[in-house]
């Protein structure tokens, strides 16, 4: 997933996740350049059989 071209321009991509609660997280940052900047966050519902 992280050889993917869509993530070539970004300084760093990283993963984590939370085993107990399931929760999975990727923050990719495009670049820091020029110091601290505006962020946002997508909150996606991945299907899983536990969730159906």
């Amino acid at each position: 997933m992280f050889d993917h071209p869509a993530y070539d321009a970004h300084e760093h991509v990283l993963h984590s996740s939370e085993p107990e609660t399931g929760l999975r997280a990727i923050v990719a940052v495009h670049h820091t350049g020029r110091g601290p900047a505006w962020a946002a966050c997508a909150c996606t519902p991945i299907p899983t059989p536990r969730l159906r």
